[in-house]
Parts: C-alpha cells; sequence; structure tokens
C-alpha cells in the first residue's frame, strides 16, 4: 500500500514511517499540517491509507482533514494515531469510520497488526474492479482482452483473443464450438478444425491456463 503519515511529532512520524516499510509497504509523505499534505495530494499517486494524529499543526486539526479525505478520495482508509482517549473526541473521530484509533504510545506490533487489519478490509475494495479476472496465475482485462502473468503481457492473435474472451464470458460453463465460432470467424463454414488449432495454441502460450472440452459440445474454463 502506498501510505501517508500525517503527525507533528517528529520522532513519532519517523517510526512510523520505519515500521510501515518493515511491513512491506511504501511511506510516501509525512506531513506535519493539513495544507501541505492536501497540496501534496494534487499532485502525488493515488494513497491507500493515512495514519493521522488528531493534534497536528496549523488550525485544522487531523479530524478535520480526515474528513477532507475521505470527500476528496472516498477510496482511502484512515487510522488515527493519538494521545487523545476522551469520550468526546472519540466520537468526533467515530464518524470518519477510521479502520483504527491507536493510543500513543504505539508499538511495531501494533502497526503490523492494524496494517494487516486494513489489508483485510481494502480487499473487497481491490476486486471491485470487474474488468479484471483472475485466471490462476493469470489476471484477464476484459476490457482490453489481454492477459498478463506476473505484470508480463502474453501477446495473443486477433483470433485467440477474441477465443479466450468468449470463453471467459461463459467461465465456468461449457461455451459451445458453434458459438465460438460464430463469435470468431462471423459463422464461416468448416471452421471446426481451425477452432482445434486455434486452442491449441491458446494452450501453448497459457500452459497454466486448464481448457477442458467435450468433443462435439464445446470448451470451459
Amino acid at each position: 500500500m502506498n501510505i501517508a503519515i500525517l503527525e507533528d511529532e517528529a520522532i513519532t512520524a519517523m517510526f512510523l514511517q520505519e515500521s510501515v516499510e518493515i511491513c512491506g509497504h511504501s511511506c510516501v509523505g509525512m506531513f506535519d499540517d493539513s495544507d501541505s499534505i492536501l497540496e501534496f495530494l494534487k499532485r502525488s499517486e493515488p494513497v491507500d491509507l493515512f495514519f493521522i494524529d488528531i493534534q497536528i499543526n496549523g488550525e485544522t486539526d487531523g479530524i478535520e482533514c480526515a474528513i477532507e479525505l475521505i470527500e476528496t478520495y472516498p477510496e482511502c482508509s484512515i487510522i488515527f494515531v493519538t494521545s487523545f482517549k476522551d469520550r468526546q473526541t472519540i466520537l468526533r473521530a467515530k464518524q470518519i469510520k477510521p479502520l483504527g484509533y491507536l493510543i500513543k504510545p504505539i508499538s511495531q506490533v501494533d502497526i503490523e497488526a492494524i496494517l494487516m487489519v486494513v489489508e483485510a478490509a481494502r480487499e473487497p475494495l481491490l476486486n471491485e474492479d470487474t474488468s479484471l479476472i483472475e485466471l490462476g496465475p493469470y489476471m484477464y482485462d476484459k476490457s482490453s482482452k489481454e492477459i498478463f502473468r506476473n505484470g508480463a503481457i502474453i501477446h495473443l492473435s486477433k483470433n485467440e483473443k477474441s477465443c479466450l474472451y468468449c470463453m471467459v464470458a461463459n467461465k465456468n460453463a461449457y461455451t459451445p464450438q458453434e458459438k465460438l465460432i460464430e463469435e470468431i470467424w462471423e459463422n464461416e463454414n468448416n471452421r471446426v478444425a481451425s477452432l482445434r488449432e486455434l486452442v491449441f495454441r491458446l494452450r501453448k502460450k497459457l500452459p497454466e491456463l486448464e481448457i477442458k472440452n467435450v468433443s462435439g459440445i464445446g470448451y470451459i474454463l
């Protein structure tokens, strides 16, 4: 995750930075007031998670800043890190629906635990993009009809793309060979052998993609 830190205590900010990086995440910036972080976000890459202290420099406190962040970047997550533990402050923070409220002093274990909670909570957001489909070790993009493995594109011909797209659209059910022929060759005659050859090439290019077939019926992913 890309993580930004809004904290006016330098020692705490550095501790948070080291902790998130130890956990394998990226700290994209540390800030001590609302204006500086909001200005940074106008020109930065997306931030997934903000660690926010409630008492920060400037006229705007951390809760007010968090409200603005949520309104502008609704997919981001908030963790408050603060010394405040009074009911009134916690109720104010509650309206943000943060994924955590850590009371200082905090430890490395606290950070590791809360990051695991955040990752679990954000997982559905990552899967909301219905154009991306996981096919075993491959990722398939329905919008571009491209397939990837470990981030690298696997180049397919136009007909191979059409064939795979049709099977993905009918995933977990047999796609009749007549339908595949219609989609790929627009009902040209005598294309059964061509379809078999096409599927053979797909299997060769995508050896870890299981394409099953029943003779005379069709193919299934």
